[in-house]
């Protein structure tokens, strides 16, 4: 421990008044602790780290939603699609045009039509629509397929 003499030659003093322990000596007029400005910069620090904290958080939970929509979606419109293709080819459900399927959950479609390039097969496209709570976005989601005549029972 310094001597006072020796103290006040080195440009110190014992601050008697702050709460710090007596044998501590601290630059001429400070008490131990933090300034208000120091505890500013810090706190403006800490919520700027909190604030991209919670920013990534939000991001990666609406991307996770995302990808649980996708991943319902693909599945219904395979499962439509396989249902489709178990069809023999002069199966009504496979005229040409436009319809709805009600075995799945979604909102869907499939379309029909005759490939142009072989006359005995049809293509198959199974659109599956969706909108993620909170959004005034339509999602879909498409499989498409070939049925041939020659290749699906009751063919022509």
């Amino acid at each position: 421990m310094l001597s006072p003499e020796t103290s006040k030659l080195a440009g110190h003093h014992q601050n008697s008044g702050c709460a710090s322990s007596p044998d501590q000596f601290l630059p001429a007029g400070r008490c131990a602790g933090l300034t208000l400005v120091e505890v500013m910069i810090a706190s403006g620090l800490m919520i700027l780290a909190l604030t991209g904290f919670l920013t990534a958080f939000t991001v990666a939970r609406r991307a996770s939603v995302m990808a649980m929509y996708e991943m319902q979606a693909a599945h219904a419109a395979r499962q439509a699609l396989e249902s489709l293709a178990a069809c023999t080819y002069q199966d009504p459900r496979l005229n040409t045009g436009t319809r709805s399927l009600s075995s799945i959950p979604m909102s869907n479609t499939y379309t029909v039509v005759q490939n142009g390039v072989y006359p005995l097969t049809k293509d198959v496209e199974v659109t599956v629509y969706w909108r993620i709570p909170g959004s005034s976005r339509l999602y879909s989601r498409s499989v498409s397929t070939s049925i041939s005549s020659c290749l699906h029972r009751g063919g022509l």
